[in-house]
């Protein structure tokens, strides 16, 4: 049986200028991921709930270069999230959660894998900020799993 496993990576970034981008490796992203998204916290402000949008992002593949095409502006993400979760932008915060599009997280729920990109550790994730600071980034990703039960042995293998 196959199904999405999640997974996420944490770090603390010090962002210096909010001119270019900042790569961040996903170490931890392995397997076939069906959807990733990213939430973006400004640390002097941990304690409350201060959730930073970015300007683009772009998703690089282990030679850096760009699997999007080009860097995705996050108004462009928040108006492809709010038209696949069918709601309008003006009632939907994406402050919080950024979606970085691979293509899978609409059919999960209903238990179907429609999309994925293989990623063997190397990949990067290029943010930009229009401030700087020390940030937390949390990548929130799911990978195709699958589980086997055998006379009630319980096995999970990542694909």
């Amino acid at each position: 049986m196959r199904y999405a496993r999640p997974g996420f990576q944490r770090t603390s970034e010090v962002v210096t200028s909010n001119i270019s981008f900042l790569n961040i490796r996903l170490s931890s992203v392995q397997g076939f991921v069906t959807s990733m998204n990213i939430i973006i916290r400004d640390l002097a402000t941990l304690g409350t709930a201060t959730f930073l949008a970015p300007q683009a992002i772009d998703l690089l593949d282990e030679k850096g270069a760009s699997v999007c095409g080009q860097p995705l502006p996050y108004d462009l993400l928040v108006a492809t999230e709010c038209r696949d979760q069918g709601v309008y932008t003006d009632d939907y915060d994406m402050a919080e959660v950024v979606p970085v599009p691979i293509g899978g997280e609409g059919a999960e729920h209903s238990g179907a894998i429609t999309g994925y990109l293989p990623m063997s550790g190397n990949h990067q994730l290029a943010i930009k900020f229009n401030i700087t600071g020390n940030m937390q980034v949390t990548v929130i990703y799911r990978t195709v799993s699958h589980v086997r039960i055998e006379q009630s042995h319980v096995t999970v293998h990542s694909s």
